[in-house]
């Protein structure tokens, strides 16, 4: 027997002799009853919560004992009460044995949800172990796999830094994900700018036209390598960049994940592409011109020949010879246009002879700004190396400069003339062969030329001026040309222009004639 079994029956044990002492007691001792009686509830109880139906043997026993003792002395009367009281235990006994055995069969069920219970929490917690060492292992191949991602990034970005060219990453949705810093020093956007959009609206390219073009698009399209040549970049400041590269797509598994482009500022070589375009036109015209302007002198000449002769003989005639005159003026309007057509054709074969173009320079900045609003501020370098050079044809170049430059400043102002020596290397922004040149700059603070017209200003014919003919430029160019030489322009509208020329110097060991 369990020792909690043992203690139950000594405590029912003890409460029934407590009971038989306390009945033979008040029963026949002091010949009383009733009030003692209430105290059997107690043992009648607790029999009742542990033993259940045997807990009805306790109720015989102490009605046996109640009815004993009122038959041992006589006491009918105590004998119907004690029945009833017989009848009350009873049914104590009874109500407490059902919720007992209720409540022992809910504790049972307690017991067996509880049990049930207990092993789905051990076995969810068998799998939660295991899934948590499963997370774990997969964390671990997660964490070793993101470092060694971290390390492959970290060589691929050492890589793209490393590469000379302008590298651009994209996604199969043509989205920015990766760039290098000369990506972003040439596109003049950061990678942070440009992560997550569209390279087609981050980075616009356009053609020759101006019409929009997406060659990552079309890349990631069809899956094919685009050229990026012919194609120019328009920064977030506006300026354009001359392309060059190509827009190949990333392949894994034969499947297109994204496209990669290399590009390169071919704005250099692009402008030297224009500058030969220009120089072949601007030659053809000149032979073109040099024919016509032959052919037009002979047949002005003429014309003026007659003019005279006609003059000569209608001297009584005052409104002829008034039209006789005008058609004399023009003419001789017409013979300096040829004579500036014939300067054209012949630019390309000056007279070259030493020179120091010190003394030149002042005395056609001079000459040309003389009753002219526009001051001049001339500073030459005193050692400037000598040139070879047609002093006629650079005459002209200089005194063009300098008269479109006051032409600019009407109201007044103050044009920038710099000249000195420069040594040209091959990796300078110039289109020239490396060697010593001088470098004369003039430079106004007029109205400036539109970028559409900066193209244009070489070409023959092409002016912006009402009273121009557009032919000061172009000559002045193929002298330039003419003696291996270079004109730049750089303009800004509402700032001013500045002209540059570049002539080759002299040899050191030649000397000016006395």
């Amino acid at each position: 027997m369990k020792v909690e079994e043992r203690t139950k029956l000594v405590v029912i044990v003890l409460l029934l002799s407590v009971a038989t002492s306390v009945t033979f007691y008040y029963h026949i001792v002091l010949q009383e009853g009733g009030i003692f009686t209430q105290f059997f509830y107690l043992p009648l109880t607790l029999g009742a919560i542990w033993y259940r139906r045997y807990a009805l043997l306790l109720v015989a026993y102490l009605a046996a004992l109640l009815y004993i003792t009122d038959l041992y002395m006589g006491r009918m009367d105590l004998l119907a009460d004690d029945v009833l009281r017989t009848a009350f235990f009873l049914m104590v006994v009874i109500a407490v044995s059902y919720l007992s055995e209720r409540l022992s069969r809910v504790q049972e069920r307690l017991e067996v949800s509880n049990a049930s219970l207990e092993t789905e929490v051990e076995r969810r917690t068998r799998e939660l172990k295991e899934a948590n060492s499963e997370l774990k292992r997969e964390l671990q191949k997660r964490r070793k796999a993101e470092k060694q991602l971290a390390e492959e990034m970290e060589r691929l970005s050492v890589t793209l830094s490393s590469i000379g060219d302008g590298v651009i990453v994209t996604d199969t949705m043509g989205r920015a994900v990766m760039m290098n810093s000369n990506a972003e020093g040439l596109t003049g956007v950061s990678i942070g700018d440009a992560r997550g959009f569209d390279v087609g609206e981050v980075f616009p390219s356009v053609d020759a036209s101006g019409t929009l073009q997406s060659p990552t698009a079309q890349c990631l399209a069809d899956g094919s390598v685009y050229p990026l040549e012919g194609l120019y970049l328009i920064r977030p400041d506006g300026t354009r960049i001359a392309l060059s590269g190509t827009v190949a797509p990333i392949r894994a598994d034969g499947t297109t994940i994204g496209a990669v482009a290399v590009i390169r500022d071919d704005s250099e070589k692009d402008r030297v592409r224009q500058q030969i375009a220009r120089a072949n036109r601007v030659r053809a015209i000149e032979l073109m011109a040099g024919g016509v302007a032959h052919d037009l002198n002979n047949i002005l000449t003429v014309m003026s020949n007659n003019v005279e002769l006609v003059k000569l003989r209608m001297h009584d005639d005052p409104t002829a010879r008034t039209r006789l005159d005008e058609t004399e003026r023009a003419t001789e309007r017409a013979r300096e246009l040829v004579k500036q057509m014939m300067a054209l054709s012949k630019a390309d074969k000056p007279d070259r002879k030493l020179i120091s173009l010190i003394p030149v320079l002042r005395e056609e900045v001079e000459f040309n700004l003389r009753d002219s609003p526009v001051r001049a501020d001339v500073e030459i370098d005193d050692d400037m190396w000598d040139v070879m050079a047609d002093q006629v044809q650079v005459r002209g170049v200089i005194s063009n400069l300098v008269i479109n430059a006051r032409q600019e400043m009407s109201a007044g102002g103050e044009l920038k003339v710099r000249a000195g020596n420069i040594v040209v290397s091959s990796g300078d922004n110039t289109p020239l062969p490396p060697g010593r040149y001088i470098r004369i700059s003039v430079q106004d603070h007029g109205r400036g030329i539109a970028p559409q017209d900066l193209d244009r200003i070489f070409e023959p014919y092409y002016t912006t001026k009402k009273t121009g003919c557009g032919l000061g430029l172009p000559i002045s160019q193929s002298i330039v040309l003419g003696h291996r030489g270079h004109l730049a322009v750089e303009s800004k509208v509402g700032v001013g222009t500045t002209f540059t020329m570049y002539l080759p110097a002299a040899d050191g060991n030649l000397t000016l004639p006395t």
